[in-house]
């Protein structure tokens, strides 16, 4: 049975064909809409001894993923992961401190190799992920005393921005850094654009700030 509303499809219900487990969901998100309308349609071609075809079945695991993906990401904020390994980052931001003096954004002091905590900028228990962008390193004290407080956007956002673009500039500088930026990078860069905007050279060039 399939309860249809003007607003969309808020319901569907299957009752199991062969043994495969029925569908029941309510209030659904878009893509959990067409993969439901799409599913249903596939189960009811094989009850009536039809196969579906290929492409339709293509669409459905396609929609299938990306509704479990959108859930998956729910997840991550209700109950995110416990474990951050930034390790990577670390040794990245320490390879560029042996080539130039850095300034870590809060305090703008000198960071040493021996005195080095990469940082959230906006704090990990507001995005629960490790994203490179948002990944900066301060001292471990200022780290410590920043806690899960946000930072002024206006006094530390330039800041920040001036310290990617320092990084930018030494990665395609030195071999050694771009080889720890890769690194860094398939663990910490998972939105494609992020991932355009960081490799292609002129990209970051053309949209980083100026000194």
């Amino acid at each position: 049975m399939v309860v249809h509303k003007p607003d969309g499809w808020t319901f569907v219900y299957h009752i199991s064909i062969d043994g495969a487990p029925p569908v029941l969901l309510g209030d659904l998100s878009p893509a959990k809409q067409e993969w439901a309308k799409r599913e249903l349609s596939n189960r009811l071609a094989r009850a009536s001894g039809l196969e579906p075809t290929k492409e339709n079945l293509r669409k459905t695991e396609a929609l299938k993923k990306k509704w479990m993906e959108e859930e998956a990401g729910c997840k991550d904020k209700l109950y995110p992961p416990q474990e951050r390994k930034l390790e990577k980052i670390k040794k990245y931001w320490k390879l560029i401190l042996t080539l130039e003096p850095v300034r870590e954004i809060y305090g703008e002091q000198m960071l040493t190799e021996k005195d080095i905590s990469i940082d959230h900028f906006v704090p990990w228990s507001y995005v629960a992920h490790d994203e490179m962008w948002n990944l900066n390193p301060t001292t471990k004290r200022i780290n410590s005393s920043k806690s899960n407080n946000l930072p002024d956007w206006k006094t530390y956002f330039d800041r920040l921005a001036k310290q990617e673009y320092q990084s930018y500039q030494l990665l395609w500088k030195y071999d050694a850094v771009h080889r720890e930026f890769e690194k860094c990078a398939k663990e910490h860069i998972n939105n494609e654009e992020f991932v355009t905007a960081y490799t292609e050279k002129g990209l970051i060039l053309h949209n980083s700030p100026k000194n």
